[in-house]
């Protein structure tokens, strides 16, 4: 396998991740039985600020924790 095969190949891969993104449902909210939003992961609530100015459905904690996975995973592509 040379060169132009292996860009082409994660080219291809990097293309099949971008669609799949695509394709995956936005995430809904949850709330609790008062009506507060609660984290997708942890299920604690999510303070009004945070899901008010960017309409979040994780606590900060969580949504760390996803970014650093995902980070991690894009890294390791080719």
């Amino acid at each position: 396998m040379d060169d132009l095969d292996r860009a082409q190949a994660i080219e291809e891969m990097q293309r099949e991740q971008a669609l799949q993104q695509v394709r995956r449902p936005a995430e809904e909210p949850e709330t609790d039985a008062s009506g507060n939003r609660v984290c997708l992961e942890c299920g604690d609530i999510i303070p009004v600020l945070r899901f008010s100015l960017i309409n979040a459905v994780r606590c900060v904690d969580c949504q760390s924790a996803l970014e650093k996975h995902n980070k991690g995973y894009n890294s390791h592509v080719g």
